[in-house]
């Protein structure tokens, strides 16, 4: 449950205080909440929805301690007034020199009201370009969600993710289009199905613990006989490209020569690399200097005026000229070679120059240059039989008595 207030106190029951602690804390669309405390007794108390109840006997489905459990395999549903020992206390803390986590589940009863319901939502996701696949993972909001990719009506690849909703997949950059986004679809599960659930706790603690502290290496593990329900929600995004050759446009499609082109990184805008359009408005990117991470295309003009482009966007606005020299961005080749890191051998464009005019208008002009031809066709036979008339009257007149 979303937009629940989780707070924490000591062993007297007090409200607990650290530097740096936020508490009560507010849970997202999983429902996390973590508080890093000092070695002591605690306890939990929660806001309350309208209509729900913080309960010791709540009415729970037997699967749940399938999901909800603690390293060992034990109960970790939370009751009211229950101590919590965060402590060194066993062998394995002893060892370790600090305490585990202690994982605890509060279960809010909705009693004879309609319960909560919600749909997986994207908590964290990255996505990465290395050598020749394309690794997606991240954590979605709900337990054993199915994390479907697709292009168009492809279906690039499909995962389930853990208990706690992290997942990883590979995709080869064979099989990614580089003119098409990438939907990421997540689809719910029923966990009230729920056959058989491998108990991957002390798999993922240390992802836990990551997650926690902000390093994010998660892995999904594969689960049994679970009811999925239909597609709730979507992630979209760009393509990594291998590498960049092409035009730099405007958004009206008319080129710009001499313009500035900079790869500008999605997760923090910064300036990755830069770089400047020849007179045609032609530039290209060699792979040593493209980021791995997603990014995409800040092209200004001469005169200043600044469009941003995903690549999918600067691909299918570069799709003739891609097409004319088999070009494949994402795997790094040019009519059936691999570009190398530098790309030294393909700083000049396979064309010199292409239509510089506005692209929208350019079946317009296409149209416009062939009645032009026409009528100059049709000019010149028709000033071809007034002059063999005039001819043929010359030479009547001649031979006329």
């Amino acid at each position: 449950m979303a937009n629940i207030k989780v707070t924490i106190f000591d062993k007297n029951k007090n409200f607990y205080r650290l530097l740096g602690l936020t508490n009560p804390q507010t849970t997202r669309a999983d429902g996390l909440f973590n508080f890093l405390v000092e070695p002591g007794i605690y306890y939990l108390t929660t806001s309350l929805p309208s209509g729900y109840s913080f309960t010791a006997s709540p009415n729970l489905h037997p699967n749940y301690i399938k999901i909800y459990h603690k390293a060992d395999g034990s109960n970790s549903i939370y009751k009211p007034d229950e101590p919590i020992v965060e402590e060194i206390d066993t062998p394995e803390e002893v060892r370790n020199g600090r305490p585990n986590i202690e994982h605890r589940d509060i279960p809010l009863d909705p009693g004879t009201n309609t319960p909560y319901v919600s749909e997986p939502k994207t908590i964290v996701y990255k996505f990465v370009k290395l050598g020749g696949v394309t690794t997606f993972d991240g954590r979605v909001s709900h337990p054993f969600s199915i994390v479907t990719l697709n292009q168009g009506e492809t279906k690039l690849a499909e995962v389930r993710s853990d208990r706690f909703g992290f997942y990883e997949v590979e995709v080869s950059n064979s099989k990614i289009k580089q003119n098409m986004d990438i939907v990421i679809t997540y689809t719910k599960a029923d966990l009230k199905t729920i056959d058989l659930i491998e108990m991957t706790w002390k798999k993922n603690i240390n992802k836990i613990l990551s997650y926690f502290l902000s390093i994010f290496a998660p892995t999904a593990n594969a689960q049994t006989k679970i009811k999925i329900l239909a597609p709730s929600s979507t992630l979209t995004v760009s393509p990594i490209l291998s590498y960049v050759e092409g035009y730099a446009y405007d958004g009206n499609g008319k080129v710009l020569p001499n313009a500035t082109v900079r790869l500008r990184l999605n997760m923090n805008k910064a300036v990755y690399y830069s770089t400047t359009a020849d007179k045609n408005g032609y530039f290209l990117i060699p792979p040593k200097h493209t980021p791995i991470f997603p990014y995409y295309f800040e092209i200004v003009s001469e005169t200043g005026q600044a469009h941003t482009y995903s690549t999918t966007a600067f691909t299918n606005q570069n799709e003739e000229y891609l097409d004319d020299v088999k070009i494949n961005l994402i795997a790094g080749v040019r009519e059936n070679k691999q570009v190398t890191k530098n790309a030294e051998e393909v700083l000049t464009p396979a064309k010199p120059q292409i239509n510089t005019t506005n692209k929208s208008q350019s079946n317009k002009t296409k149209s416009s240059s062939f009645l032009t031809i026409l009528i100059i066709l049709i000019s010149l036979v028709l000033s071809g039989i007034v002059v063999y008339f005039i001819l043929k009257n010359k030479k009547t007149s001649f031979t006329s008595p």
